[in-house]
């Protein structure tokens, strides 16, 4: 544990390296460098050394007070009361932070031995509630590089004992080497990245991130032909999933809107703004079926029936697998949502504009019920036995949840959220709970018991929610500007941040296992992420408008592919490679260079590391 968190711009990194210099020759320890450990991820570190931490010195410039991680970790220190704030250049400090006077280290102060800075640790001082320790007597400072020689000459010694061993061990360190300089690419890829404000793809083919990046997978690929130890193979896998590129492309007119896979993963319905809606076989990308004038699906629990909405303000039933129209329903309004029945017999539609939802009987094409609101309908669902039809509000609509008599339309239930607009509502796959989600709450509900309730709140909005196949996960994207991925235990609230990631969060989703979580972003850009808390295993880009979708993204049943919306195409991108090497050498495009080869692997003879590249 450091006393000091030095919070910075990695733009100031050689001036808060000299800050660093001050605080530590004055006997405190300081948390500065960021150098992150094989295997662990950026963020995850950071919280935990700021949480360790006993003092927050927040260095303020330009670039610091335009950093959305710098404002997050002041932040932290003003609410535990350990901000130490110092200006290293004239700037003006975001407002919410002027109220603690700020130490002026600006103009060389930081190396003269100014007024300011003995002002600047006293202010550390206090902030620790010690006065700064002493350094360690030069006698005890002379034995303990006595002993570190001692110790470095034994291991000398013991490394000639025998040439094969020597050698072993050689390699063994250097792939050691590699695998720490790949996952320090990585990361340097992901900070440029969150520091430029571009979308991710911009910034890989216009900004050098994609250069970087392959650096990364090749400093891996090098590493793991040495030794095949965890930290190479966890950075080649890590950076893999960064320098990825779809398998097959699924082309349509114009951006899609949504994507839909049959439960068993056959077939795969999408919607697009060129009005059409097209099923595809999943395992060959073959057009099985097109509809025009389309501008909203969904497919029955079965998979064999896909439900449309289309301009004409008329809704249709059609058989998958042959493409055929079975049914059409009058439903005379503009559809913003659509459900079946776990049984397939019935359809619930949403009208925005009409502010109703209709069920309807798809046996006879009639409606059964209408469901008059009196505010504009977001989003409809069924619960397990379709007794129950479930609405919530649309966009900013402020409202209840509302539980209807799915035959007769007679109102039984209303769930209020403290009269905050509902982002998003999710059943639990065995019907047992609803999940909703307002502001910084999410309630879960007891369906059927609705008095129930166990409620999950955190410090910013929450939008997009999913449950896991078992119903043991409750997935949760935030809103804000820096968008979280939260996973809530449904039985007891507790609740454990994966993520931070900039850009709101619309979408998530589970894998079968539950062992990685989907979350699709505002940026154009979608993330898979390990739910033990292991970090961002995947990063690919989407279309601009995939964020707006209620489908935009979606797992292949075999746990082979993310298939996600594209600008005007269905992209399938590869998961988790068995061979990890082989899948390196298909996705990269150049070897490592002279220079860079001189650099991380110097006196070794230069060799290309894919020989099929240039």
């Amino acid at each position: 544990m450091s006393d000091i968190f030095l919070s910075y711009a990695s733009a100031d990194r050689e001036r808060a390296k000299r800050v660093a210099g001050v605080l530590e020759r004055q006997g405190w320890s300081v948390w500065w460098d960021r150098s992150i450990p094989a295997g662990r991820t950026f963020d995850r570190v950071i919280e935990e050394e700021l949480a360790r931490s006993r003092c927050v010195v927040v260095l303020w410039s330009k670039a610091s007070a335009q950093s959305d991680w710098v404002r997050t970790e002041a932040a932290d220190g003003a609410r535990r009361k350990i901000l130490v704030p110092a200006m290293i250049e004239k700037v003006e400090i975001p407002l919410e932070f002027r109220r603690v006077q700020a130490a002026d280290l600006s103009d060389g102060k930081v190396d003269s031995g100014s007024p300011e800075l003995d002002s600047f640790f006293a202010s550390v001082a206090r902030c620790l509630g010690t006065a700064p320790p002493t350094a360690p007597p030069a006698r005890e400072r002379a034995r303990s590089r006595l002993k570190l020689a001692a110790i470095g000459i034994v291991l000398v010694l013991a490394g000639v004992v025998g040439l094969l061993k020597h050698r072993e061990a050689q390699e063994q360190k250097v792939a050691s080497d590699l695998a720490a300089a790949s996952a320090a690419a990585l990361r340097a890829v992901l900070d440029k990245g969150e520091e430029s404000g571009l979308y991710w793809p911009f910034f890989l083919s216009e900004e050098g991130g994609s250069d970087l990046l392959q650096q990364s997978v090749l400093l891996a690929v090098e590493s793991v032909r040495r030794s095949r130890s965890a930290d190479g193979e966890n950075a080649l896998r890590r950076g893999l999933g960064f320098l990825v590129r779809p398998s097959r492309v699924l082309e349509h007119g114009d951006e899609v809107s949504a994507l839909l896979l049959s439960p068993n993963g056959d077939y795969l319905a999408t919607a697009s703004y060129d009005s059409t809606a097209r099923i595809w076989e999943t395992a060959t990308g073959r057009e099985v079926a097109r509809v025009r004038d389309v501008r909203r699906i969904a497919l029955s629990a079965d998979g064999k029936l896909l439900a449309t909405a289309s301009e004409d303000q008329t809704a249709a039933i059609w058989d998958v697998l042959s493409g055929r129209q079975v049914r059409t329903l009058g439903q005379g309004d503009d559809v913003v949502d659509m459900a079946f029945s776990r049984d397939g017999t019935l359809l619930a539609t949403a009208s925005y504009n009409q502010k109703s939802a209709r069920v309807w009987d798809l046996e006879t094409g009639q409606e059964l019920a209408r469901l008059v609101h009196d505010r504009a309908v977001g989003g409809v669902l069924f619960d397990s036995d379709a007794r129950h039809v479930i609405t919530r509000p649309g966009g900013a609509t402020q409202g209840p949840v509302l539980v209807w008599e799915s035959r007769t339309g007679e109102l039984v239930q209303q769930l209020a959220h403290d009269n905050r607009p509902v982002q998003d509502f999710a059943l639990s796959p065995d019907g047992a709970r609803l999940a909703t989600s307002a502001a910084d709450k999410v309630r879960i509900y007891t369906v059927g018991q609705w008095d129930k309730v166990i409620t999950a709140e955190s410090p910013t909005s929450k939008s997009a929610l999913a449950f896991s196949t078992d119903g043991q996960k409750l997935a949760v994207g935030g809103q804000e500007r820096l968008g979280s991925v939260e996973i809530i235990s449904p039985s007891t609230g507790e609740m454990k941040r994966l993520a931070v990631h900039k850009g709101a969060v619309r979408f998530v989703a589970f894998t079968l296992d539950a062992k990685h979580v989907l979350s699709v972003h505002q940026g154009q850009t979608a993330s898979v992420w390990e739910t033990d808390g292991g970090g961002e295993l995947m990063r690919v880009w989407t279309s601009d408008q995939a964020h707006n979708s209620r489908a935009p993204a979606a797992f292949s049943p075999d746990g082979r592919f993310l298939i996600a919306i594209g600008e005007s195409s269905v992209n399938y991108w590869p998961l988790f490679p068995a061979d990890l090497l082989e899948e390196a050498c298909h996705r990269l495009t150049r070897n490592l260079t002279q220079a860079e080869w001189k650099a991380f692997l110097p006196g070794e003879r230069y060799r290309k590391t894919c020989p099929s590249l240039p």
